[in-house]
């Protein structure tokens, strides 16, 4: 029976996360990658997501060549641009323990050196129950218990059972200018009240909010995904690492595209005035059995 890798839907009580993406060099070879992912191995007390670019993922798993999966390509909107940073390895790690998280974090990294540049390497946090810094909460809108797993990862009766597409984006804020405004104006901007956390309703929600430019429907059906970012920041440098799971890329393709305008509508997310992408990548998680297949 296939699996999801477990850090997709394990680990609700982490603290402490971290996100690695890399390039690979030319010269490393898929049997490379195999045997380096084979010795860096697991670690106890650790979540560890390992997931591949498209044009790797098509080179290690010939079965996720029935997804078409797309590289991520820079969106460019009347206001606004989102990046590509597309790169071939994702590591994402989480913990209660940021000590056992980080061990992990040298030992890919160590692993890696000489066969794939860092393109990535951010530390992220919870951020008091699980707020983005900039005070509402995050992932208010993902799928509960049960209702998770047919958003997250791929239900249907090829090899790519319980895979999952990935999309991560890190935002840097202008908490500053943000956190200036009154909070009225903030909650339109987000399309949510601050304290009670409840969604803003008829007139009151602008079509420019970041709710009403991310909650959508195609061909009747709601573009659901399942969201597990965290927030980073030092004193100068502060914003969300953005991580999110879907059982088809269209899902999560559709509300980059109404966030940054390339609609017929033009609108663009209000919040992407005080929170700029700087980085952008889709990958291919594969199932535990897939993972465990490859690795053998």
């Amino acid at each position: 029976m296939t699996r999801p890798q477990s850090a997709i839907l394990d680990g609700q009580n982490s603290r402490f996360f971290y996100f690695l993406e890399y390039q690979l060099l030319e010269s490393t070879s898929t049997e490379h990658v195999i045997k380096t992912l084979k010795s860096i191995g697991s670690a106890s007390g650790v979540h560890q997501l390992i997931a591949f670019g498209p044009e790797l993922a098509n080179q290690l798993l010939p079965a996720t060549a029935t997804l078409s999966l797309s590289p991520m390509h820079t969106l460019s909107g009347p206001e606004h641009q989102m990046p590509s940073t597309q790169a071939d390895l994702l590591f994402w790690l989480h913990g209660i323990d940021n000590s056992d998280v980080y061990d992990q974090v040298l030992k890919i990294q160590t692993s890696l050196t000489g066969l794939a540049k860092l393109t990535l390497d951010q530390p992220a946090f919870t951020y008091h129950d699980s707020k983005d810094l900039i005070g509402f909460e995050d992932g208010t809108a993902n799928p509960k218990e049960d209702a998770r797993l047919p958003v997250a990862c791929i239900q249907d009766d090829s090899e790519n059972h319980n895979g999952a597409i990935v999309f991560t984006q890190k935002w840097r804020h202008k908490l500053e200018q943000f956190l200036s405004l009154p909070v009225t104006d903030q909650e339109k901007i987000v399309g949510r009240t601050k304290v009670e956390n409840i969604e803003l309703e008829g007139d009151d929600m602008p079509a420019d909010s970041h709710v009403s430019r991310t909650d959508v429907k195609l061909d009747g059906e709601a573009m659901k995904i399942y969201r597990r970012s965290a927030p980073y920041g030092n004193a100068t440098d502060k914003g969300l690492m953005f991580l999110c799971f879907a059982c088809h890329q269209k899902r999560i393709q559709i509300q980059l595209e109404r966030m940054v305008g390339c609609t017929d509508d033009g609108l663009s997310d209000h919040l992407m005035k005080y929170s700029d992408p700087i980085s952008g990548s889709y990958f291919y998680a594969p199932s535990q059995v897939q993972m465990d297949t490859l690795l053998k």
